[in-house]
């Protein structure tokens, strides 16, 4: 049944039936959260990336094909959009960690030959 109720609420939304888009976010929004929230544990993170996950389902309506049912689409998008959250901030982590290492490394004094 929510499959069928899905479908329609994606046809709808296909037509800019923001009403049906509304309805859709309300339906989904908690669970996409916790989605998010089970990979990244923060609650304001995992808030910002359910609606960005939904805001882009509206941006793409016109030309987003949907292969599998409505749901799994939202919570593979999700779970993916977290992913790609996290792999940034583990490039900043390494990206700072690097940039102390050389810091660290080009500050180094040489005791044993020291400059007259």
């Amino acid at each position: 049944m929510s499959q069928h109720v899905d479908e329609l609420l994606w046809e709808y939304i296909r037509q800019d039936d923001h009403k049906a888009f509304e309805v859709l976010f309300v339906k989904y929004y908690k669970e996409l959260t916790n989605v998010a929230f089970y990979y990244n544990s923060n609650s304001e993170e995992a808030e910002e990336i359910a609606a960005d996950v939904l805001h882009s389902l509206w941006q793409k309506r016109a030309t987003l094909e949907i292969a599998s049912s409505l749901k799994a689409y939202l919570n593979v998008a999700t779970r993916n959009a977290t992913f790609n959250i996290l792999r940034k901030k583990m490039l900043v982590m390494e990206t700072l960690t690097e940039s102390v290492a050389n810091e660290h490394s080009t500050d180094a004094v040489d005791h044993r030959n020291p400059k007259i």
